[in-house]
């Protein structure tokens, strides 16, 4: 995991964070990060529930053009 995602705790809730100005966009490198990180939660007994949040005020943006 790198800067772009961050995995942080609040007693039994993983919160992962993907911090990739300026919309937070889903590339390889999060998609890579956001893996690594539900790894590691699955690990850990004591997580009962994962949040996946944007940093930054954004929300995660994946665009299609059609």
């Amino acid at each position: 995991m790198d800067d772009l995602v961050q995995l942080t705790r609040d007693k039994d809730v993983a919160i992962i964070t993907i911090n990739n100005p300026p919309v937070n966009a889903l590339s390889t490198a999060v998609a890579q990060g956001i893996a690594q990180a539900i790894e590691q939660v699955g690990r850990d007994d004591a997580i009962k529930a994962v949040v996946l949040i944007g940093g930054g005020g954004l929300h995660p943006k994946s665009e299609t053009r059609v």
